[in-house]
């Protein structure tokens, strides 16, 4: 018999809720989610969860692609050993997207102003002509 402290909490999900950690995740992390849900974090993690497991929303593999590639390592160099500058920051900028999501306001402050040194250097360099690539 569950007690106070072994119960759920939370309530049931809604489909309401359902749908919506369906097309917001994984570009809202599950911290961004919960305070948009007004749940708790680790409900929103559990019900990604279970989600996953029923297949009811990608697996971290199937979104990767869906999103635009692998935001866990840069663009690889080309294979005469150039370094594509631009598609590095892009990455970059991805990475600080998702991370601005589930920052708490002081790391946000930190991260918006790196995010806007990035999108800025994106910028100047697309004005150029989008070259970007460096020899190394």
């Amino acid at each position: 018999m569950p007690t106070k402290s072994t119960g759920a909490r939370g309530g049931r999900w809604t489909s309401d809720e359902r749908q919506f950690v369906r097309n917001a995740y994984p570009a809202l992390g599950p911290a961004a989610i919960a305070r948009k849900l007004n749940r708790s974090r680790s409900g929103v993690c559990a019900l990604i969860k279970r989600m996953k497991e029923s297949g009811e929303i990608a697996t971290a593999k199937s979104t990767a692609a869906g999103a635009g590639g692998d935001l866990s390592a840069p663009p690889a160099d080309a294979p005469d050993g150039t370094q594509d500058t631009l598609g590095r920051l892009r990455w970059v900028r991805d990475l600080l997207t998702r991370h601005l999501y589930d920052a708490e306001p002081p790391q946000a402050a930190r991260l918006a102003s790196e995010y806007r040194a990035v999108v800025d250097e994106i910028d100047r360099l697309e004005r150029q002509g989008g070259g970007g690539v460096d020899v190394h």
